[in-house]
Parts: C-alpha cells; sequence; structure tokens
C-alpha cells in the first residue's frame, strides 16, 4: 500500500514593493489592463495618482465606499509612499475659495453693466429706458395698449414719437433757439430719425434694434447738457452752418462766372474737394451739421448725366436745390466729411463757442487794403471774421454778446 505523499508547506516569502506590484497586475480589476509591471519601487511614483486607485481597488474590491478603503492620508499609503499630487490643487484654502466667489461676482455685475448699456430692440419701453439713461425729461401721452406718443425734452430739443400697436409710425423733432422764439422744426433730422426707428426693408419688426437711434439721442442730450441759460449749443451750430453755407455757395458762384460752361455737378463737386468744403445739416442719416471736404471717384459722372447725354438733354433743370439733398449719385458715392459739435473745454485753453452767424462778413470777399504791399494773392480771399464773445452773467441771467475788454462782465463759458 503506498502512502501518500505528505503535501507540501507553503513557503511564505516576503512581500516586496515589486512583487507587490506583480501580484496587483496578475489580478487586476481592469479588464484591459497590463501584465508587465516594472519590478521597480519606482512604479509606485509619489507623484502617480494611478497607483494609488489602483491599490484602492485592490484592498476594496473596487468598491469606493468600504471601509477598508486605502486613503491617500492613511499611515498605510505613507509606509507604500504613495502620496497624491495634483496640479494646480496647492494652496486651496477657504480664503482662495472666497476669492474666487468675489471674482466671479463682479464678473457677472461687469457683464450686467455692460448688457444695461445696449440699447436693446424698438419698442416702448426700450425707448422710455433710453430716454431716462440719456438724463433727458419723458412725457407718456395716451392710453397704455392704444396709440400714444412719447414726448422726450431738453432745454434746447423737443422730441415726439407716436407709437401705434408697439411700433414707430411718426416722429417729430424741432430746436429751440431762445426762450422767447418758438421751436423751429427740423423735418429732415425728423426723417432720419424716423427712419432709424423702423425696420429696414424686408426685416422684421422684432429685430429692429435701436442703437441707431440710440446714437443720435446720445449727441443731442450732450449737446443739451453743454447749453445754459443764455448759450444754447443748438443756436451756436446754426450759426456756423449759415456761415458755412454763405462761402460755398459765394465759391460756386466764382466758380461758375470763371468757367462759364461747366454744369452744376461738375461745379459742386469741384467746390466739394478743391475749395472749402460742402456744409451740409441732417443729411446722411446723421443729425447735426458736418462739413464734407472729398468724395471718392469725384471725375466720374453720375449715372443720372450719362443717360441724359445719350438722349440729348440737359441737367439744368435742377430747380437751383443743391446736390447734396437731392442728388442720388452723391447718395450712392462714398465722401468724407467732418462732424461739427460742441464739446466740454476750460475757456482758458481753447477759445469758447460763440453764438453768432457773423464768422464770414457779409459780401464773403475780403476787399484787398492798398496799404498792405506784401500781401501777395491768387484771387479773391474770403474774409473771415472773430464774433463777438458770448459772456454768461455771473448771476445766471441771460447771456451777452459784447466785445471783450476791461469794462465788459461776466464769464467766457466752458
Amino acid at each position: 500500500m503506498v502512502s501518500p505523499a505528505p503535501a507540501k508547506q507553503p513557503v511564505h516569502q516576503e512581500m516586496t514593493p515589486g512583487s507587490f506590484a506583480n501580484h496587483l497586475a496578475a489580478f487586476s480589476p481592469l479588464p484591459n489592463a497590463t501584465r508587465s509591471v516594472a519590478q521597480s519601487p519606482a512604479y509606485f511614483s509619489k507623484k502617480s495618482p494611478a497607483a494609488a486607485i489602483a491599490l484602492q481597488h485592490h484592498f476594496t474590491g473596487g468598491s469606493s465606499n468600504s471601509g477598508g478603503a486605502l486613503g491617500f492620508d492613511s499611515p498605510s499609503a505613507a509606509a507604500l509612499g504613495i502620496h497624491l499630487h495634483l496640479p494646480g490643487l496647492d494652496g486651496i484654502t477657504s480664503s482662495n475659495v472666497r476669492g474666487d466667489e468675489d471674482e466671479r461676482r463682479r464678473r457677472i455685475e461687469s457683464i450686467l453693466d455692460m448688457l444695461r448699456t445696449r440699447p436693446g430692440r424698438v419698442s416702448e419701453e426700450s425707448v422710455e429706458r433710453l430716454a431716462k439713461r440719456t438724463g433727458l425729461e419723458y412725457l407718456w401721452e395716451g392710453p397704455a395698449g392704444g396709440p400714444r406718443m412719447l414726448s422726450i425734452a431738453g432745454s434746447g430739443v423737443l422730441i415726439d414719437i407716436d407709437f401705434k400697436l408697439g411700433a414707430v409710425s411718426k416722429v417729430g423733432i424741432s430746436f429751440l433757439k431762445s426762450p422767447e422764439a418758438p421751436t423751429v422744426p427740423a423735418p429732415r433730422a425728423a426723417a432720419i430719425l424716423l427712419r432709424e426707428l423702423q425696420p429696414p426693408p424686408g426685416v422684421s419688426a422684432i429685430n429692429a434694434t435701436l442703437t441707431p437711434f440710440a446714437g443720435h439721442l446720445e449727441r443731442l442730450a450732450r449737446l443739451d447738457k453743454l447749453s445754459s441759460p443764455g448759450l444754447n449749443c443748438f443756436e451756436a451750430i446754426a450759426g456756423v452752418h449759415a456761415s458755412l453755407a454763405r462761402v460755398n455757395e459765394w465759391e460756386k458762384r466764382k466758380l461758375r462766372e470763371s468757367r462759364g460752361g461747366d454744369d452744376d455737378e461738375q461745379i459742386e463737386r469741384e467746390v466739394l474737394c478743391k475749395r472749402s468744403g460742402r456744409p451740409v445739416m441732417h443729411a446722411r442719416r446723421r443729425v447735426g451739421l458736418s462739413l464734407e471736404y472729398w468724395m471718392q471717384r469725384r471725375l466720374v459722372a453720375p449715372k443720372e448725366h450719362r443717360r441724359d447725354d445719350v438722349v440729348g438733354a440737359t441737367s439744368s433743370n435742377r430747380g437751383g436745390a443743391t446736390v447734396a439733398e437731392n442728388s442720388t449719385a452723391d447718395e450712392e458715392s462714398v465722401l468724407w466729411a467732418a462732424v461739427i459739435e460742441c464739446e466740454h473745454s476750460p475757456a482758458g485753453i481753447y477759445p469758447s463757442v460763440r453764438v453768432s452767424e457773423d464768422w464770414v462778413s457779409a459780401p464773403v470777399e475780403k476787399v484787398p487794403e492798398q496799404s498792405d504791399m506784401f500781401q501777395v494773392t491768387e484771387g479773391p480771399v474770403i474774409d473771415w471774421l472773430e464774433p463777438s464773445p458770448t459772456l454768461l452773467s455771473e448771476s445766471g441771467a441771460d447771456a451777452m454778446a459784447v466785445d471783450s475788454g476791461a469794462g465788459s462782465i461776466g464769464k467766457l463759458p466752458d
């Protein structure tokens, strides 16, 4: 009878980090885990969270809620040399978290402030909010939900906007020259504002933005705020326009006398580009005064003239109206213009604003003086003038335009 061979006693070998790594890789719960593990203690890098996760899966059986989980701050993890290190998480404290919250709050407030400056879409509420933001007075007339009118007023300007079914149907604007005189309507400016408040052809009314109208209203409000009792900035700009218009008409008349055969279109363009320019008020979708001084492709004849040349017609039937107002050729051209407005500035640095139409003499042309033998000129010279300064009285009464001198009273406006 053969006696069974004695069973071999299991040999308990001391587990080293390398052998423990082989043991862990052989029974890895991950299906695609690799079987080749480096036999070096460097496998458990102090900066490798993967090794710590693998150890946690091994001791907890893959359960993250097990009570015997190997924590990264436990003595077992410290014995194995495992330490968690994630970039960007060093030095996180409660004060840093609080600072992040403050920064997030500041960003949200900056976004809200930016949204408040956006005028939004054209509606009754948006126009009222825009008038309130510019600092102008506003008043509603008419029942809510029906046809009603919004009046936006300042010390020198009045804008009436009629709403019908939530859309703008009519706009009127008028300027006040003096407290005693009635307001002066500006139909061309009203047409520009109405165009900006209505959607373009082919665009739904819900997509009509209030941004173009907001630009006009902000400029009008700035000029109105610069005005004071006795000083009307709108009247001052109108005086400059009157003087520049006289110069423009004089230059066209002189050029027409010297040329003779040129038509009005060619003379208009030459004065625009080679002389003192062309002043326009409330033109080219801009409310206010502009001085046009250059035109792209000015030597190319407009379409109207080319068509008239073919049929043998002439262009003399323009009715005396300015080309800037009635010519479709200019509307299709690219022009450069300088905007003339009033801005705040200390009176001691720059000359103050003056309410006057006498920036040029009545005949426009300057008469040469015989005593001035050193003056050499070619052709006529424009007789520019220096208007009397507009002074504001110290008591806040109406301003007075008087000659400056030792006996003058009042102060120059800023």
